[in-house]
């Protein structure tokens, strides 16, 4: 392990958004040119080779550990790296969407033949038994909170889910899909949206099941987090080909800087300031960015995009 804690260190003088971010540390995952990248401080780390994604990051103790797959969509393994070594948790068609470390046990949310699984250190727990996915995990003390859906990515027939330790709360009884959670001081926090995603949906907050009317108009929320300041969801509204990134606080919506073609996909609150993580331009000319209290920052010149962010 203190192998790779020089490693890191040595790139993080060459890089220069090193001196910019000397502390905290940022730790961003997502693609560059196809290929699982984990950016620590700007500086990427490719995770593995064509057809790959890494989908979300999260930092315990001296780890870092990033899930995403390998291979492409219609033939790919749900994986986790840990330090940059990869292990294979699921099989044909899975991806693990989502990872969370709690007292050393390590917690990973995805879909592994077209249903929802939670991974518990490699071992999986299927949520459901029809179509479904699980999007995001997050532990609180004793409790395993798993958000996601039922009835079909992107079918009529899909349901915002919510599962407790296994126990399952539909969210919504219309097309709606749940995209994040987030626990703070016994409250639980679910972003998503209603609706078909870019084209009728509309943003949604459930707090402890209770939806929170942050918007009623094209929208959807991305990712959810809350402090002592409150409860964030980021997040765009508007149509595909019109889009305006938003950052939802406490209920009041301000945009975020960027053209048409940029979305923000996931945020961090630390010591007061707000990281957000998203792409910015389409392919070709996609690029994985970084807002840091509303200042945009690229994070890579080559075509890439960025879906999660960890800050300590």
């Amino acid at each position: 392990m203190k192998k790779i804690a020089l490693v890191i260190f040595s790139v993080f003088l060459l890089s220069p958004l090193a001196a910019l971010y000397a502390s905290p540390v940022i730790y961003a995952a997502g693609t560059e040119a196809g290929r699982a990248t984990l950016w620590i401080d700007g500086v990427p780390q490719i995770l593995a080779n064509n057809d790959s994604a890494a989908i979300s990051v999260f930092v315990y103790g001296d780890d870092v550990y990033v899930a995403g797959h390998r291979g492409q969509l219609n033939n790919s393994l749900a994986t986790l790296w840990v330090n940059g070594i990869p292990q294979t948790l699921g099989d044909f068609q899975s991806i693990a969407y989502s990872v969370f470390v709690a007292d050393g046990n390590v917690y990973a949310a995805g879909t592994e033949g077209g249903r929802a699984v939670l991974w518990v250190n490699g071992e999986a727990q299927f949520l459901y038994s029809g179509n479904s996915g699980a999007l995001s995990v997050f532990v609180y003390g004793t409790d395993v909170f798993v958000a996601g859906s039922i009835g079909g990515f992107g079918s009529e027939g899909e349901r915002a889910a919510l599962w407790t330790n296994g126990r399952q709360e539909i969210l919504s009884s219309s097309r709606s899909t749940a995209r994040s959670v987030f626990v703070y001081e016994n409250d639980v926090y679910v972003a998503g949206y209603l609706g078909a995603l870019g084209t009728t949906s509309v943003a949604m907050l459930w707090k402890n099941g209770i939806d929170q009317g942050i918007s009623s108009t094209f929208s959807y929320g991305l990712s959810v987090f809350a402090d002592e300041g409150g409860v964030y969801v980021v997040g765009s509204t508007g149509r595909a080909t019109g889009l305006t990134n938003v950052l939802w606080t406490n209920g009041i919506s301000a945009n975020i800087a960027g053209d048409r073609f940029t979305t923000a996909r996931s945020m961090f609150i630390h010591s007061g300031n707000i990281y957000i993580i998203g792409v910015s331009g389409r392919w070709p000319d996609d690029r994985a960015v970084l807002w840091v209290n509303g200042v945009q920052r690229n994070l890579s010149s080559r075509s890439s995009s960025a879906s999660s962010v960890f800050v300590r």
